[in-house]
């Protein structure tokens, strides 16, 4: 290379050559030009770039990098934005360096064909599609696809012509690369590192080790295996043409790498410096591959690739002429002022910009304004706006105008008017605004976009700019021509409003993708490792409420502190002070204005004082919120100031400014609440920090804190029942206000407390009381003294409160001390002593301690019939403990004579009709409520202990702990040691009872029961019959007791598959407890769901739906949407949609109510964890497996750690998980798990239990999974042997086993014998069951396709048609199973050579399953495949292969890849592709089968064996038969 003091003019030349990484392109580039030259003078004040210059064989060549250290896509569009300005005349611009490459999915036999460090990829696919996309820029559709949404320009075609010519060159050995390479031989470092530098892992494998370690410590067997580059390859020159993939950050990550090359089809590099090449320059990129875009990328081969990349660039150069260049047409750039560059973190908003989009291009001069809360990102989304619309509409001019002040409103329009050259516009005196109006109303001057950014402050706009003539508004100034479109960004919707009308976009904060795409766009390269702790991510975008400039602030404050994600957390959650000052720190924002603050925090003060300024009443009302809860605020909670107008109006402004949130109304049927109090608002987090930092940085704070408190003192009472539906939502602002600790000493905290404390007794949220009243009884003694009433009023509740948790005997020490004060303070016959004494012998009796609870109860009777009167209704309650606890000891003939004089009174005093609820609470008895089972059974043992001493062992109260002791017990699933307690029970009862006694009897159901859950179903049945008849003769028909056998006797029924009988033994009972209980009785409701179970048994499955939504209705209405019973409900409806196969609805509910019992009974309770199982299921039933497991794991953790490893729930987990394992043909891990499994419930439950026998069963499927079939048969003979010894030969679970048996045997090809035992169980199942029991007619299912595999077509047909008929009978013609057996008979056909017949069948079985299960359905692909098959045996092969691919494509989306269905259609493809002599076809897909086969299967599978057979069949058809018969001999080894 010369230099020259040779100085062109800049619109000389004509090519641009951008390098941005100046260390290591900028010295390639120079070493290309023939000579430099002087650089031509140019404005530096608009474009501080230097350049090179110089000529390339004729051509103007300007050569532009970035500063040393700044590279990617950012600093790349301001190299070359301000470029193309000065050399106006550029017409080629090539954009060379270096690219992570991305290697083919498939690698190639010929090592040339694949990408290579050192390789150089040319943007250019030759598939009509672009050159260059943005891979960071797309939707996901619905069918899974992933659709760009930016392109750049493909490079000009004669520049494209050259580029086809020198490919054509170079494969006849005619390039000059030689001559181009020779410019770099004496720099070493741009020399070939050698071959054995070039390594690509495994794109799952990590690196281990620094940067700069080069692989030394990493595992080399983790080396892709692909055919490697020679020495000889080494001397070539070796360059692709295809896609290359541009972004906003660089690549690390091997699987991110692939993803990108699958979504942009095929593309072979991805870099990050084309994506900021201006938008309406054509580009040709050519990059040197320098890594392979995975956390292995060093920086060996950088200069070398980029030398290699400036050697093609020279010679492409030198094959075009230069006078070629200069004709080439120019680009007409249309007007563009955009003050910031592009977004180089924008993520999401796909459904506002397509609304953008529209707007801009429909016709009429529209308007749109873009609102919504400081920081949500509404700049930035008309920023992406318009350069989208620049890439889609490079003929439209783009202008922006900040709107934030005249002054810049001025100035905004006055560089339009110079850019777009406005004669006059430079005049100090001309008025700008009406020139920029009058030139953009001109339709002469084309189409256009004007963004209006910042239009908060509605008084800029529309405020007088001439007083005295009162109009010219700067409004009053925007443009308007049918090829314009103005859009507004504005804080306030009614800013909004009165700019754009209804066209308006209401932008909230990202959703949870585009938070996170933000934060990953935003981080440091060194701190992204940070985003695979999902649980600290969403943790973090959900404490900055998933707010855009929150984001962009918080990353900030990471990047420049160089801290952790976590680090940023702990900061934020140490105090609020600490949270304020984050989200007041300072940062760079290349997308804000330079004038204008950043920080959170200062951003939503400034409307705070716009709002201040016009709305006295809505600062006052965000000032009271500011102070409460920041969620679900009542309108009727807030200050009653002001009219109804002006409240209207305050809301309107904070929710305007998107302060506020309106919650949506509540829909309570019983609820009649004026409109005003059913409207509650929430205060956005952020601004509810903020806002209570402005108060306290403008001392305003204590005086609203007690504003806050006075108004809260007003509205809340005491507890008032009635009213509950008003003051229940006051309460969590109450709780909160009296936290605040600036009214800690104040009188209005100890009343607010009373009420909060009160309120939460009347709702029967105990603990909540005891704290609340706890409280406030310290500050009572402090303030008022011990002795005081109020004080010892707070004793009592608190006293009351212990006591309705079960803390009786705090509750008895609290309401002893308390009696001991009010006697000495109030008297010994003041009513409030007297209610101390009534409550200390509830405490008592609570205890067991009947006979002193009967004494107190006594003297309290005493004396309130003397000071109260025998009528009072305290007197009345006295009379009632004492029976209670004459009742507790046995005095029933005492106790009756009671009850009746009660009834007798009450009736009197209260009349008949009213009612009176005597509650007493066991503290064990909750815990087992709540699923604590083991803290219940000690607590239970301990009151046996003490009963047993203070009581003596046969004392009814003795004998209730046993069972209580021997109930916890069967909660545990310790079945055993159950039955045998309730067995002792049982006998001293009837010993100390009687045989008829009601314990008893209830100890005889226990025992029933305790045989049921061991899975001795006939004695469980006997015991119940025994039971009914005794209840029924002692306590009549409908006695509850005698109901409850009744439903006990039917659950057994149902345990031994009788269901029809269970079934109609529950409407019997349901029938005789709506009459006796009442329809919402929770006993009733009980029963409509043990209905709804033994439907779901006999698969009426939409009866049984039915029942259970009706159920749920009505527990919802009776007992609330939180009780136990209503969440079991919901989890029998979801279970109910399941088993008809809607498992996204049934998978949605069990999410809900898993929700749901996580906030009512805790993470850690039974039935929570049951739902997290029915969760995890159900994503199993939508093959979601990876999802399944990770659930399963997750409740398997807990439920090891709440219950214990060997916990009958815990093996469930464990066995659930496996089947996932094995869902996921992980079935290794999956036998293995299943084997542990089965071992602990061996050691657990004993061989014999139940679930013992399911694992078992389990373990031998899995082995079945993998072909283990003489092993599958072996266990399931065990599993049956061991079933008819325990369960009989007749009980469904040995029928099931029988059933399994026969598979295993037809896996092995036994057919007779499977077709054997088939027979024996149909008949058995004809026998119990009847003929139309679903599972009798599965038999015969099984009986037909036995007699199918033995060639027996006709006999098979005609049960296949029997069958038909009566599921058509019996469950309908759309079920499922109905279909399951249309498609059977249509195979039966097929057998028997009725190809026509069966091709009819197939069709209509296709059509009802496309109806009624969808397209997508695994059966309707079956039906599909079926009919494909039909068609190949008509003949019809071109037909049957189209359906065979249009399976085979459904089943790789909705099944995956490797799914056994998947490969079971490539292999029906390649059949019809041997039908049609297609043998090189069928070969290649055979091998694919096989090769995914053995990937899936393992290499013995006898599928895989099929496959190799297949392909020895394929060879010997191309008459290869020596091939041929080599593999048959393999595939039979």
């Amino acid at each position: 290379m010369a230099s020259s003091n040779r100085q062109l003019r800049c619109t000389d030349y004509h090519v641009a050559w951008i390098c941005p990484v100046a260390d290591v392109e900028l010295l390639p580039a120079r070493l290309m030009l023939d000579e430099e030259h002087s650089t031509p003078p140019y404005n530096t004040h608009y474009d501080e770039n230097t350049y090179v210059c110089g000529t390339i064989n004729g051509h103007a060549v300007v050569i532009s990098t970035c500063p040393l250290g700044e590279t990617g896509n950012l600093n790349a569009g301001r190299l070359t934005g301000s470029m193309f300005k000065t050399f106006p005349n550029i017409r080629m611009a090539v954009l060379v360096g270096i690219g992570g490459g991305i290697p083919r999915a498939t690698a190639s036999e010929n090592a040339l064909d694949d990408i290579h460090l050192g390789d150089v990829v040319v943007g250019w696919p030759g598939d009509g599609k672009p050159a260059c996309v943005y891979h960071n820029r797309g939707r996901s559709k619905v069918d899974g696809e992933f659709e760009m949404v930016g392109t750049m320009q493909n490079p000009e075609w004669r520049l494209l012509q050259a580029l086809s010519i020198l490919a054509s060159d170079h494969e006849m050995g005619k390039p000059t690369f030689a001559d181009q390479l020779k410019r770099l031989q004496k720099y070493k470092k741009l020399a070939h590192p050698g071959l054995d530098h070039d390594r690509l892992f495994r794109a799952a494998y990590h690196h281990i080790g620094d940067y700069r370690s080069n692989c030394v410590a990493c595992d080399q067997n983790e080396l892709v295996q692909r055919p490697a580059r020679t020495e000889d390859d080494k001397r070539s020159f070796i360059f692709h043409r295809g896609r290359i993939a541009t972004g906003n950050s660089v690549i690390q990550d091997g699987e991110l790498r692939d993803q990108i090359g699958a979504r942009c089809d095929g593309a072979l590099c991805v870099e990050m410096e084309a994506a900021g090449v201006d938008v309406n320059k054509r580009c040709l990129v050519i990059r040197g591959i320098s890594d392979y875009a995975d956390s292995h990328k060093n920086d060996v081969w950088k200069s070398h690739a980029a030398g290699n990349a400036a050697a093609f660039a020279r010679e492409l150069l030198c094959r075009i002429q230069p006078d070629v260049v200069k004709d080439m047409e120019g680009v007409s750039e249309a007007p563009w002022v955009i003050p910031f560059i592009r977004p180089p973190s924008f993520a999401g908003r796909e459904p506002q910009l397509a609304q953008l989009s529209a707007h801009i291009s429909a016709e009429g001069g529209r308007r749109l304004a873009i609102y919504g809360l400081g920081g949500c990102g509404k700049t930035a989304l008309a920023l992406e706006s318009a350069y989208r619309t620049r890439e889609q509409q490079p003929k439209r001019a783009v202008f922006w105008v900040a709107a934030v002040s005249l002054e810049s409103f001025e100035q905004g329009y006055r560089e339009i008017g110079t850019l777009l050259r406005i004669p006059g516009i430079a005049d100090a005196k001309a008025d700008v605004k009406r020139l920029v109006k009058a030139r953009l109303s001109d339709e002469g001057s084309g189409q256009w976009l004007m963004v209006v950014d910042n239009a908060d402050d509605v008084g800029v706009l529309f405020g007088q700019l001439d007083e005295e003539s009162g109009g010219n508004r700067l409004i009053d100034n925007l443009p308007y021509s049918r090829k314009g479109s103005i859009v507004f960004t504005t804080r306030t919707r009614v800013a909004a409003v009165k700019l754009a009308e209804s066209k308006v976009i209401a932008l909230g904060e990202l959703d949870k993708v585009e938070a996170t795409e933000l934060l990953k766009t935003r981080l440091f390269q060194e701190h992204q490792r940070q985003l695979r702790d999902e649980e600290t991510v969403d943790e973090f975008l959900d404490i900055l409420a998933f707010l855009a400039l929150a984001i962009v602030q918080a990353v900030a404050f990471v990047n420049t502190n160089d801290i952790t994600l976590s680090d940023y957390i702990s900061c934020y959650k140490a105090s609020e002070q600490e949270a304020t000052k984050l989200l007041s720190k300072e940062f760079e924002d290349q997308g804000r204005y330079r004038e204008m603050k950043n920080p959170m925090a200062t951003t939503w003060y400034v409307s705070f004082e716009q709002i201040r300024k016009h709305n006295e009443l809505a600062a006052g009302h965000l000032s009271f919120m500011a102070c409460t809860a920041n969620n679900d605020i009542p309108a009727s909670m807030l200050p009653a100031n002001g009219s109804q107008v002006q409240q209207t109006e305050a809301i309107g402004t904070l929710k305007a400014y998107a302060f506020i949130a309106e919650r949506q109304p509540r829909t309570d049927a019983q609820q009649e609440q004026t409109q005003r109090l059913a409207r509650a608002f929430d205060v956005h987090p952020l601004v509810h920090l903020a806002m209570r930092g402005w108060l306290k940085a403008h001392n305003q704070w204590n005086l609203w804190a007690e504003k806050t408190l006075t108004r809260l003192v007003e509205i809340v009472p005491f507890g008032d029942h009635d009213t509950r539906e008003a003051w229940t939502t006051y309460l969590p602002h109450a709780m909160h206000v009296v936290d605040v600790p600036e009214v800690y000493d104040t009188e209005g905290r100890m009343s607010l407390l009373d009420r909060i404390g009160r309120c939460e007794q009347t709702l029967g949220r105990y603990r909540d009381a005891e704290l609340a009243h706890q409280r406030l009884l310290e500050q009572r003694e402090e303030v008022l003294g011990k002795e005081h009433p109020d004080t010892l009023r707070s004793m009592n509740n608190v006293a009351g409160a212990l006591q309705n948790q079960g803390k009786y005997t705090e509750a008895e020490k609290m309401h002893q001390g308390t009696l001991v004060m009010r006697g000495m303070v109030l008297g010994t016959e003041h009513p409030h002593t007297l209610a101390s004494m009534s409550n200390l012998a509830g405490a008592l009796s609570s205890q067991g301690k009947y006979a002193e609870a009967e004494k107190m109860h006594r003297k309290t009777l005493v004396m309130r019939e003397k000071v109260l009167g025998k009528e009072h209704p305290h007197t009345l309650a006295s009379m009632s403990n004492l029976a209670w606890a004459l009742r507790r000891q046995g005095k029933y003939a005492e106790v009756e004579k009671m009850d009746r004089k009660i009834l007798a009174l009450k009736e009197k005093v209260s009349g008949k009709e009213h009612l009176h609820t005597l509650m007493s609470m066991n503290v064990a008895r909750v815990l087992s409520n709540q699923g604590k089972y083991v803290e219940a059974e000690k607590m239970h043992r301990k009151t046996l202990a003490m009963r047993e001493e203070m009581l003596g062992k046969e004392h009814p109260d003795t004998l209730a702990s046993m069972n209580e002791v021997a109930l916890a017990l069967s909660d545990q699933e310790k079945y055993t040691e159950a039955e045998k307690l309730h067995r002792e029970t049982l006998a001293m009862r009837k010993e100390v009872l009687g045989k008829e006694h009601p314990h008893t009897l209830m100890s005889i159901n226990n025992v029933a029961r305790a045989l049921n859950n061991q899975g001795e179903y006939t004695e469980a049945e006997k015991m119940d019959r025994e039971i009914l008849a005794m209840r029924e003769k002692v306590l009549g028909k409908e006695h509850p007791d005698t109901l409850v056998s009744m439903s006990n006797l039917a659950g057994a029924l149902s345990s031994q598959g009788k269901y029809a009988g269970a079934e109609k033994m529950h409407r019997e009972i349901l029938a005789i407890r709506i009459k006796v209980l009442g329809k919402e009785h929770p006993h009733t409701l009980m029963s409509m769901g043990s209905v709804a179970w033994a439907l779901s048994g006999q698969e009426k499955y939409t009866e049984a739906e039915k029942m259970q939504q009706e159920t749920l209705v009505m527990r919802e209405e009776a007992l609330g949407k939180e009780h136990p019973d209503t969440l079991a409900s919901m989890n029998e409806v979801a279970m109910a949609l399941g088993r008809r196969e809607k498992y996204t609805e049934a998978e949605k509910v069990h999410r809900e109510t898993l929700a749901m019992r996580k906030e009512v009974l805790g993470k850690e309770h039974l039935d929570t964890l049951a739902s997290m199982n029915e969760v995890a299921l159900a994503l199993g039933c939508q093959e979601k497996y990876t999802e399944a497991e990770k659930v399963h794991r997750e409740t398997l953790a807990i439920r090891e750690k709440v219950l214990g490893k060997e916990h009958p729930d815990t093996l469930m987990s464990m066995n659930s998980l496996a089947r996932a394992l094995n869902s996921q043909k992980e079935y290794a891990k999956a036998e293995k798990m299943h084997r542990e499994t089965l071992t602990i419930r061996e050691k657990v439950l004993g061989k014999e239990h139940p679930d013992t026998l399911a694992s078992m069963s389990n373990l031998a499927g899995a082995l079945s999974s993998q072909g283990k079939y003489a092993g599958a048969e072996k266990m399931h003979r065990e599993t049956l042997a061991v079933k008819e010894k325990v369960l009989g030969k007749e009980d469904p679970h040995t029928l099931i086993s029988m059933g399994s048996l026969a598979r295993a045997l037809s896996s092995q090809r036994k057919y007779a014998e499977a077709e054997k035992m088939d027979r024996e169980t149909l008949v058995i199942r004809e026998k119990v069951l009847g003929k139309e029991h679903p599972d009798t007619l599965m038999s015969m299912d099984h009986v037909a396709w036995a007699l199918g595999r033995q060639g027996k077509y006709m006999e098979a047909e005609k049960i296949d048609r029997e069958t038909l008929t009566m599921r058509e009978k019996v469950l309908g013609k759309e079920h499922p199973h109905t279909l399951a057996s249309m498609n059977k008979v249509a195979l039966a056909l097929g057998r028997q050579e009725k190809y026509t017949e069966a091709e009819k069948l197939h069709r209509e079985t296709l059509a009802m399953r496309e109806e009624v299960l969808g397209k997508e359905h695994p059966d309707t692909l079956t039906s599909m495949n079926n009919l494909a098959r039909a068609l190949k045996d008509k003949g019809e092969y071109i037909k049957a292969e189209k359906m065979h691919r249009e399976t085979l494509a459904m089943r790789e989306k909705v099944l995956g890849k490797e799914h056994p269905d998947t490969l079971m259609s490539i292999n029906n493809l390649a059949w019809a592709l041997s039908s049609q002599r297609k043998y090189a076809e069928a070969e290649k897909m055979h091998r694919e089968t096989l090769a995914m086969r053995e990937k899936v299967l393992g290499k013995e599978h006898p599928r895989t064996l099929m496959s190799m057979k297949n392909v020895a069949r394929a060879v010997n058809n191309q008459r290869e038969c020596t091939k041929a018969e080599k593999m048959d001999r393999e595939s039979w080894r």
